[in-house]
């Protein structure tokens, strides 16, 4: 910690806090050498995952009295770091076998930076340009060279087509002098109609095949720091659209500021520094690669290594070429991993961390184990949000902790008692009119207080700022207070842990009843047989609220007339409520994911368990729970659902 707090005093105290140092770090070495005999014991986690919390604090601190409201821009960071080590290796991208240094990421990032300023494109300060890249050796030199001249970068989804596209363009370049779009050339056949529209707008759309060459012909030589010197600290550096499975995309505000602070919780949590390797097949474009793997990378000097896209049979072989020693992860993706048969690779894999997010219970431990983990990190946040959780203890389960009795002094998050009949809102005392905090255990809202003098504390929000207040609650737990909710229903048990319960979103009522999803796609889920489950709300003719169905996908030989209906009840009957069992279960061959390996709820629910428009040659099945018996769904069946004759 000592680099850490250095910082955080005058030089003339550095003498005394010398021997201060010296001292605690005696004790607390003593006090480690006692733990670490039993360092694999949760009392030696809970003691590490606190001094992380505290150096990434105090690194905050640091940055926030040297930098706060000044002029400042991360590629000043960036460059430091360059300054200091030129030659280390910063990018290594599977396809191409490109290895990018970071003075070759420095010279390339300054060749974008004139093209920005060039008279064909005519970039200006505060401007922001739309861009559509899939991972490539150019994807991070692109934002960090037109940042240098003070531009703006929106990374857009490059799965979304049609309205949601052009609702991004606009919205990311609809205050800017000059209007630019650059998209990969790969994606050029798909987006078609969409170019001839936002060019009849006065975009300026740029390919980048040919793009990419002009680029190479302007210096290589940094831009004057002039063309970047209204820039401020807590002016977007870039814009992350969120990525919901309905609606429009929102572009959460990414703050030069917060990209340095998204870059702490993997240096610091996994101990990053040169030689080592993190390794991401996730998408640049969304926070958790692009932001905190990227991020986490330029801060330390490590290695990232990026593959174009995730691929199973290429995961554990691409961790072995390239000695990677730290990887990325989402779970939806250590799923499809763990399900997958074991190869010759899977043995040579020796990770000292996974970290990421949505780690289920009941794969944790097979992950861990397949793929040799020192040690999984979990965490929770949100692109956009100030609602932070960290777990580096070891505690299977759990995405996030902090000592209850420090919890208030630390890190000041708060669980709010919700609605019983809408747990998207708070519950309110009638009498004041304002929040409670739920108990031990207790499921409820995670907010944390906005305060912009304290940067783990601040909510820089959307470009929309109806969006933005849409995010925000007042008056909680005093009159005029103001708190983020981030949509989402966690618990904290008695020692600090915290655990996922669902996003407010994703749940649905039926017999007076609010269901989470996530709950009865991991009591499904645990049915032999089925390899992956998506659960949604469908409408029934005449009927309030919405029925469960389940989507799933079967693992390698099985078949339909197969399915072991007898244990599907059994499960359903041992851990679910009679309401919260699904009334349909569709087979698919393929599950329809998000760009980030999340479920695609939206066209299932859309579909329901309608024959007429259900495609690919699925097939729908009725459970009965009256009785537990499981027939497939027919025409007439379905007819009789409609018109009431089959009561749910």
């Amino acid at each position: 910690l000592y680099p850490d707090i250095v910082h955080l005093l005058p030089q003339s105290t550095m003498g005394l806090l010398s021997v201060l140092v010296t001292v605690l770090g005696v004790v607390v070495a003593t006090i480690f050498v006692f733990v670490k005999t039993c360092k694999d014991t949760l009392l030696y986690g809970k003691i590490r995952n606190v001094c992380e919390l505290l150096r990434m604090l105090m690194v905050l601190k640091s940055h926030a009295g040297s930098k706060n409201g000044k002029v400042w821009s991360y590629v000043d960071e960036f460059e430091r770091k360059i300054d200091t080590e030129p030659d280390v290796t910063q990018f290594i991208f599977v396809e191409s076998e490109e290895h990018i240094t970071r003075s070759a990421l420095d010279r390339r990032a300054n060749q974008m930076a004139h093209w920005a300023r060039s008279p064909e494109v005519d970039l200006r300060q505060h401007d922001t340009v739309a861009f559509m890249m899939q991972n490539c050796p150019d994807f991070v030199a692109f934002w960090l060279g037109v940042s240098k001249v003070g531009v703006r970068s929106a990374l857009l989804n490059t799965n979304i087509t049609g309205k949601a596209l052009l609702h991004s363009v606009n919205v990311a370049v609809k205050e800017s002098f000059t209007k630019v779009f650059v998209v990969d050339a790969d994606l050029r056949s798909v987006l078609t109609e969409e170019v001839k529209e936002l060019e009849s707008q006065g975009v300026k759309v740029f390919f980048w095949d040919e793009t990419a060459k002009k680029v190479s012909s302007f210096p290589i030589e940094r831009p004057d720091k002039a063309l970047r010197n209204l820039v401020k600290e807590r002016d977007p550096f870039l814009y992350i659209f969120t990525s919901g499975t309905t609606g429009l995309p929102k572009a959460g505000k990414i703050s030069h500021t917060r990209f340095f602070l998204g870059a702490l919780p993997v240096s610091i949590f996994c101990y990053l520094q040169p030689g080592q390797r993190l390794y991401t097949c996730l998408p640049l474009y969304h926070s958790a690669a692009g932001m905190l793997g990227v991020g986490g990378v330029l801060r330390t000097g490590a290695t990232m290594v990026v593959r174009r896209k995730f691929s199973v049979r290429a995961f554990s072989a691409d961790l072995v070429k390239y000695n990677c020693t730290t990887v990325q992860y989402i779970g939806e993706l250590c799923r499809y991993l763990v399900n997958a048969p074991l190869c010759e690779a899977d043995a040579k894999v020796k990770l000292d961390f996974a970290i990421g997010n949505g780690m289920r219970p009941d794969i944790w431990d097979k992950f861990q184990r397949r793929y040799n983990v020192g040690r999984v990190i979990e965490f929770y946040a949100a692109t956009e949000g100030n609602v932070n959780l960290f777990n580096s203890t070891g505690k299977q389960g759990a995405l996030g902790y902090i000592p209850v009795r420090i919890a208030n002094a630390l890190y000041p998050l708060k669980i709010l008692k919700v609605q019983p009949d809408d747990k998207s809102q708070p519950y309110r005392d009638p009498s004041t009119g304002l929040c409670q905090v739920a108990g031990p255990n207790e499921v409820g809202l995670i907010v944390n207080i906005v305060n912009n003098k304290v940067l783990q504390s601040r909510f820089d929000g959307y470009s929309d700022e109806s969006a933005t207040n849409k995010k925000l609650l007042t008056d909680v737990l005093v009159k005029g207070d103001c708190y983020f909710n981030s949509g989402d229903l966690l618990s904290r048990d008695e020692e600090g842990f915290y655990y996922w319960s669902d996003r407010v979103g994703d749940t649905f009522r039926w017999k007076g009843e609010n269901v989470a999803t996530t709950e009865v796609a991991e009591a499904v889920g645990a049915v032999p047989g089925f390899s992956d489950v998506n659960v949604y709300g469908v409408e029934i003719p005449n009927c309030d609220g919405k029925v469960g169905m389940a989507c799933v996908v079967l693992t390698d030989g099985v078949t339909e007339s197969t399915i072991d209906w007898p244990a599907f009840h059994a499960q359903c009957s041992a851990h679910l409520p009679v309401y919260a069992r699904p009334a349909f279960i569709r087979v698919t061959q393929q599950m329809a994911l998000t760009s980030t390996f999340k479920h695609q709820k939206g066209d299932f629910a859309k579909e329901g368990y309608d024959l007429n428009k259900i495609q690919h040659g699925d097939k729908v099945y009725f459970y009965n729970v009256k009785d537990g018996k499981v027939t497939e769904l027919t025409m007439q069946l379905m007819k009789q659902i409609n018109d009431g004759t089959v009561k749910l």
